[in-house]
């Protein structure tokens, strides 16, 4: 009896994490793009680069 609910619970857990993990690239992408447009038009593309390397995204188009 307590060995189905075990694996219930930890498959569970399992798509609570995939799932979370899913929200949480989303939400960095979209943190990303909100901050960096802004830059963008501002004074720097370096700062803008420095900032996506930084969130662990390289920028190819300058």
């Amino acid at each position: 009896m307590a060995r189905p609910r075990l694996g219930q619970r930890r498959f569970g857990v399992r798509r609570r994490l995939v799932a979370a993990g899913r929200l949480w690239v989303r939400a960095r992408f979209l943190v990303v793009v909100v901050v960096a447009i802004p830059s963008w038009f501002g004074s720097g593309v370096v700062a803008t680069e420095n900032l996506w390397a930084g969130l662990g995204f390289t920028v190819v188009a300058r």
